[in-house]
């Protein structure tokens, strides 16, 4: 557990610019009372929480890539740098906030309590970096147009045949009348075939 309070740093790639309550002369709004402790071990180590209900402030089974998408609304693809324990410790946080604070403020209150907790130091730079483009390709398109029959959105379908640990594992998926709003956040994820 000590480790864990040795402090971290990380690097956030961010297209746009940095919300105005993140860069303050002054000192950040915080949380009335806070309790951060490694997480018990579990069978389900999935994050849970990270909202203000009435006055109290809970994440549970958070990772530090956890804790900082929340505090700084980033992907976690993009959170650079720190220890190896940074994707792995978790962490449970319980604060306490009037109840009439608002979701940003609570990022912000999230933000202070990292740096003082964990010593997290954040900024934010733009670098290039490797990434697959969706576009149009040469000719008409090959995807077909709705038809309008059936429900709209994707669906991921089982892979066919047992799992071959030669093969990098990839999802079908089957879309109709889906936009591309719909099907990009499928493939962020995971590769597929469609």
């Amino acid at each position: 557990m000590m480790r864990a309070f040795a402090g971290i740093s990380f690097i956030t790639l961010l297209s746009g610019a940095v919300s105005a309550q993140n860069i303050t002369a002054a000192a950040p709004p915080k949380f009335d009372i806070a309790d951060v402790h490694v997480s018990p071990r579990s069978l389900t180590p999935r994050m849970s929480g990270g909202a203000l209900h009435g006055d109290r402030y809970e994440i549970r089974k958070a990772t530090m890539v956890d804790l900082i998408r929340t505090a700084y609304s980033v992907d976690p693809d993009k959170v650079l740098g720190g220890p190896a324990w940074l994707e792995t410790d978790r962490f449970d946080v319980a604060a306490k906030a009037p109840p009439t604070t608002s979701p940003e403020t609570v990022k912000v209150m999230l933000q202070a309590l990292l740096a003082e907790r964990f010593k997290l130091v954040a900024h934010t730079e733009t670098r290039p970096m490797p990434a697959f483009i969706l576009s149009m390709g040469k000719g008409k398109p090959k995807l077909k147009d709705a038809d309008g029959i059936g429900e709209p959105g994707c669906k991921i379908l089982p892979q066919p045949g047992p799992p071959d640990p030669n093969v990098i594992p990839y999802n079908n998926v089957a879309c109709r009348s889906a936009s591309m709003e719909m099907f990009v956040p499928m493939i962020h994820d995971s590769p597929m075939v469609i």
